[in-house]
């Protein structure tokens, strides 16, 4: 009877301890996913082309010297920063991400990929990152 009752209280231990390392994956996972759709959601944003200050051509530049900026070990502030005060409103910068759309990394040691914004958050010190957030809320947009 007391080695029934060893392994029934071991059995209730083990069945709490795997829901809740379920659990613990499922919420992470979940909050992961959701953090990963607000940078997505950046990307899908509509844009008026009617108010856009350069032609589709100046995005694609840009597109590719942010990507040029970013690619490799780490990244050049410097021409970040002039290419995105470069921007004049929100639908500049909604073209500039929707141009960029998703990029894989062009390091031989990576194989990672993302949008614009994933980009930036990826890559980047937090202290240049909260530099990019206030060169785009200039323009009106929240990073």
């Amino acid at each position: 009877m007391k080695e029934l009752l060893k392994n029934k209280w071991f059995l209730i231990i083990s069945i709490i301890l795997i829901v809740g390392i379920i659990a613990l994956i499922f919420f992470g996972v979940k909050k992961y996913l959701d953090s990963q759709d607000a940078y997505s959601r950046e990307s899908r944003q509509n844009f008026s082309n009617s108010n856009l200050t350069y032609e589709n051509l100046e995005y694609e530049n840009m597109a590719l010297g942010l990507l040029d900026a970013m690619s490799g070990p780490g990244y050049d502030m410097d021409k970040i920063r002039e290419i995105l005060l470069r921007l004049k409103n929100k639908d500049d910068w909604y073209k500039l991400v929707n141009v960029f759309g998703k990029r894989e990394t062009t390091a031989w040691y990576s194989t990672w990929s993302g949008n614009l914004v994933e980009w930036f958050i990826d890559e980047m010190y937090s202290s240049d990152e909260s530099e990019v957030r206030s060169i785009l809320a200039r323009i009106g947009v929240t990073m």
